[in-house]
C-alpha cells in the first residue's frame, strides 16, 4: 500500500479548509464488489482463558474475513479514500474520535454511534484512546505509521496515544491473542469512508481537481504463523499484504461522479 501523505512528523494537525469552497465541491460515490471466487476463511484454533479463567482451546473467526454478499458480491467495510488532497481546499475534519477496544473475541474500533468497525480514521496529530476489556493481561502493539506497545495489566483502564505520522497503522495483540487485530488510517484530510452493507460508498464535499481514488481491504490470507517455542501453540499471524485498487479521477466543479470498483486477491493493482 502507498499510505496517504506518508511523512514522519511530530507537529499539530495541518490546518484544514482555509480555502474551502463548498459551492464548487462535488461528490464521488459508487459500489465496491468482489471479483473472483469468494475467499474461504475457516475459523482459527486458539488457546485462551474461558469465563472461569481456565485455559482452554477455542475457535475464533478470521478477523480479516471480508463481509461479502454471496449473491451480489458487494463488499461491506472496504475503505475508499482519496490521495493528493490539498488541505487548504479540504472540508473540515468531521470524523468522530477513535477508541480502540480489545475484547475476548475481537479488536474493534468505536467511532461515532452505531456498530463498531474493524478500521478507523484518525487525523494526524490527534490522540486515540485504547482499552482492553479482557479479563487477562493484554497489550496492544502498533506497526506501520506508528510503532509502540501499550500494556494493559488491568481491564477497563484506557490509555491514550497520539498518532503523529500519516499512513496506515495495524494494531494487534502483543500478548499472543493473534485473532485480535484492527487498522487505523492516519491522515491529513477527511476524505475516507467505509462501504455499507450493500458495498456503497460516498465521499462528499470534494473540491474539484485530480485525485487518486483508492479502495482498500485487509487480506484474510495468512502468510505465516509464529508459534510459542515451549507450548507450540500459535501466538501470531502474519497476513498477506492488504488488497488495494486505485485509479485516477478528475472531478469538475459540482460534479456527481459515480465510480464503481472491484477488489479481490486476483486483481492486479
Amino acid at each position: 500500500m502507498s499510505p496517504p501523505e506518508n511523512k514522519k512528523v511530530d507537529a499539530p494537525p495541518t490546518p484544514l479548509a482555509a480555502a474551502f469552497d463548498p459551492e464548487s465541491c462535488g461528490t464521488i460515490f459508487g459500489q465496491v464488489c468482489w471479483r473472483g471466487e469468494l475467499p474461504q476463511c475457516p475459523p482459527f484454533e486458539a488457546q485462551g482463558p474461558g469465563p472461569d479463567k481456565k485455559w482452554r482451546t477455542m475457535m475464533v473467526p478470521d478477523p480479516y474475513q471480508p463481509p461479502i454478499n454471496a449473491r451480489t458480491k458487494s463488499v461491506e467495510g472496504a475503505v475508499v479514500y482519496l490521495e493528493s488532497v490539498d488541505p487548504a481546499r479540504s472540508r473540515p475534519w468531521d470524523h468522530p474520535p477513535v477508541r480502540v477496544v480489545a475484547g475476548n473475541n475481537a479488536m474493534h474500533i468505536e467511532q461515532g454511534d452505531g456498530s463498531p468497525f474493524s478500521v478507523g480514521f484518525v487525523r494526524r496529530g490527534e490522540e486515540v484512546d485504547l482499552v482492553s476489556h479482557r479479563p487477562d493481561f493484554e497489550s496492544i502493539s502498533a506497526r506501520g505509521a506508528a510503532f509502540f506497545t501499550l500494556l494493559f495489566p488491568v481491564k477497563d483502564q484506557p490509555l491514550r496515544r497520539k498518532f503523529n505520522e500519516a499512513g496506515l497503522v495495524e494494531l494487534t495483540s502483543g500478548a499472543g491473542h493473534f485473532w485480535l487485530r484492527a487498522n487505523v488510517f492516519v491522515s491529513e484530510h477527511p476524505y475516507f469512508c467505509r462501504t455499507d452493507a450493500d458495498g456503497r460508498y460516498e465521499l462528499k464535499q470534494v473540491p474539484p481537481g485530480e485525485y487518486r481514488l483508492c479502495c482498500w481491504l485487509p487480506n484474510p490470507e495468512v502468510a505465516r504463523r509464529d508459534r510459542d517455542p515451549n507450548m507450540g501453540h500459535v501466538i501470531r499471524h502474519h497476513h498477506a499484504p492488504p488488497l488495494e485498487r486505485c485509479q485516477m479521477i478528475e472531478l469538475t466543479p459540482q460534479q456527481q461522479a459515480r465510480v464503481d470498483m472491484q477488489i479481490g486477491s486476483k486483481i492486479a493493482p
